[in-house]
């Protein structure tokens, strides 16, 4: 049987997560913060504000994706872990109503995969009982 994941509980309305919660916009969200599609996540590493009043997101996924990520010369399947950045133009809104970029091999953010099928999360601070 398989196990309810993170996205289809922050996906329900209202979220019917216990461990993980829904963060509304890229203004809202901070390091450790998870974006997460269907199948997919990534880990928020840093969050840097732009001239232009847009935010950029460093993320770190692990992916098999064929590609060659920036700094490899080689082609190469099961890569593992890669950074990548993605801009959102609009922090105050949310990701879904924005068209966020990815910024390419060729040093410049352009569209490319959906980006704003993503979703923001993150996890609830632990609840210790005490002893």
């Amino acid at each position: 049987m398989r196990g309810i994941t993170v996205y289809s509980r922050l996906t329900t309305d209202p979220p019917s997560s216990e461990r993980f919660e829904n963060v509304r916009t890229p203004m809202d969200a901070r390091p450790g913060d998870i974006l997460i599609k269907k199948g997919h996540s990534r880990l928020v590493v840093r969050i840097n504000a732009m001239d232009d009043g847009s935010v950029v997101f460093d993320l770190a996924e692990s992916t098999s994706a064929r590609d060659i990520p920036k700094g490899r010369e080689i082609e190469e399947n099961d890569i593992g872990p890669r950074m990548i950045q993605v801009q959102y133009p609009e922090p105050e809104r949310p990701i879904c109503e924005q068209s966020p970029v990815q910024k390419g091999s060729e040093e410049r953010f352009t569209p490319g995969s959906d980006e704003s099928s993503y979703i923001l999360g993150r996890l609830k601070k632990l609840k210790w009982d005490a002893l």
